[in-house]
């Protein structure tokens, strides 16, 4: 493998992972691909989990261009309230960039019908 120092950014995969609190879980999930289509890219896999008493969450990783990976992250805030954000870089030859979105709405958020029905 060469050297961090030596490999030109092009030549970098970027990953990354970030977690965002929102209002509406649909809502949010049917804003994703629209952000990863503005930038050239697109949803390659979606996990969903709405089970009663369970939380709400999603699950989205998306494949967008290398050279647009830092604006795939900051489109992202508007989403909701971005908790964590983690980022990678390996050192191979393609001009893609992976970003797994985890979303959910947080139990706070809730009605109080919908938390006591969750046996919360």
């Amino acid at each position: 493998m060469f050297p961090r120092a030596n490999v030109p950014a092009s030549m970098v995969i970027r990953t990354g992972r970030a977690s965002i609190e929102v209002d509406s879980l649909e809502q949010a999930v049917s804003q994703v691909p629209q952000l990863a289509g503005r930038i050239g890219g697109y949803v390659a896999n979606t996990t969903v989990q709405t089970g009663r008493g369970q939380l709400r969450s999603a699950n989205l990783e998306l494949k967008i261009p290398a050279q647009r990976f830092e604006e795939g992250l900051s489109g992202l805030a508007g989403l909701g309230k971005l908790e964590s954000v983690k980022r990678q870089g390996v050192g191979i030859v393609i001009p893609v960039a992976v970003l797994v979105v985890a979303l959910w709405v947080s139990a706070k958020r809730l009605s109080p019908l919908a938390t006591r029905s969750a046996g919360r």
